[in-house]
């Protein structure tokens, strides 16, 4: 009997302006042993010049240039549709895998065929746990399950075992190629960012798969240094934008959740009550129409400012109130003080005044008591 031949794994590096960070990447990548056959992909995503070449000098198997940004959701399907491997793994280019990273995804999803997606277990720069996982709550927010834990706390706690999530994030994801296709892929109505790979496993989820974190592969992920440097507010706006589309897909499993976000058991109920719907299909055009895109970002700007500006109100409104309250109580403080003043002063006069008649009290008794005085009286009293 002969053994399974190994399987195929491709591992796609979204590239777009790191470049020290994307050669160790690539590097970490390929220093990966197992029972796999390796392929590695780098997908440089409209960056300058200086990422091009060193995605050269890393030498992948497959270098795919894209001139303009198609966002993460297109350049990750960019090195998708590119590749015929049984695996795909998405990786981030600010991410560095560990030794036996690779082997333990595949190794998790060979497990059992109904596994669609793995997770990796992500740490910080100071070793502290960034996701074992992560768990969508109420409204669409989502949580890192184990966010923040030492290694040694989480272990502890039962979190660092195999077990299923909501979903897992894309900067170190493996995917079983054929079930990502037959739901269709990544939509692109997130694109340029943010939720698609959240959206993409809620519907492998929907589709009777599963999705689990395994943290036996482990990659350390400087969260944000590939978008470093670009807009906070444009990316705020990416942000409420994709999740705005995400609730409106899945509102029948977010009003189901928790609210707290805990690292408590239980899965989002996709397949009860999602609804099987298909991603928006893609064509020969740029993923992103910016055109479009900046008008709804200046809309958005737009409203947030308004809003700012009626908190500005607010704020100033309640400043001026606090600011009377203030001078009626200095007020109020000053009658007070000046009340105190005269109560004390009468209190003294009250007190001199006791002691005034008790001295006239004294010297009439003493008067009265002189034995002339007693004399005079007692004569007087005879002559009458």
């Amino acid at each position: 009997m002969t053994s399974a031949p190994p399987r195929s794994v491709s591992v796609v590096i979204l590239a777009w302006r790191l470049v020290e960070e994307l050669e160790r990447c690539v590097r970490a990548v390929r220093s990966q042993e197992g029972d796999f056959l390796l392929e590695v992909v780098v997908v440089v995503n409209g960056a300058p010049e200086a990422v091009q070449e060193a995605a050269r000098r890393s030498a992948p198997d497959r270098l795919l240039v894209s001139e303009t940004n198609l966002g993460y959701g297109g350049g990750c399907t960019l090195g998708i549709d590119a590749v015929d491997t049984d695996y795909v793994v998405l990786l981030n280019d600010d991410a560095v895998p560990e030794a036996g990273w690779l082997q333990a995804l595949v190794g998790a999803a060979e497990a059992d065929e109904t596994i669609a997606a793995v997770s990796s277990l992500l740490l910080n720069d100071d070793g502290t746990i960034q996701e074992a996982g992560c768990r969508v709550v109420a409204h669409g927010a989502t949580h890192p399950i184990a966010g923040g834990l030492t290694v040694e706390a989480a272990r502890e706690a039962g979190l660092l075992v195999t077990h299923d999530v909501d979903y897992g994030s894309g900067a170190a994801l493996l995917l079983r190629r054929s079930a990502v296709a037959a739901v269709g892929g990544f939509d692109k109505r997130y694109e340029p960012a943010y939720y698609e790979d959240v959206d993409l496993q809620f519907r492998l989820h929907l589709a009777g798969h599963r999705v689990v974190v395994e943290p036996s592969a482990v990659a350390v992920h400087s969260s944000g240094l590939s978008t470093a440097g670009s807009s906070t507010y444009y990316r705020d706006f990416l942000s409420s934008r994709a999740l705005e589309l995400f609730q409106e897909r899945w509102a029948e499993v977010l009003e189901r959740l928790p609210e707290a976000s805990a690292d408590a058991p239980g899965l989002a109920p996709v397949a009860e009550f999602g609804v099987a719907e298909r991603p928006a299909s893609r064509n020969d055009e740029p993923s992103v129409v910016f055109t479009g895109l900046e008008a709804e970002f200046e809309r958005w700007a737009f409203e947030r400012l308004a809003f700012a500006d009626d908190r500005q109100r607010h704020t100033q409104d309640t400043l001026d109130l606090a600011a009377r309250r203030q001078a009626l109580a200095e007020v109020t403080q000053a009658e007070l003080l000046r009340l105190r003043d005269e109560l004390a002063h009468l209190r003294a006069q009250h007190r001199e005044l006791g002691e005034t008649a008790n001295a006239l009290r004294r010297r009439v008794d003493q008067f009265e008591s002189n034995p002339v005085r007693r004399a005079a009286r007692k004569a007087l009293g005879r002559s009458n």
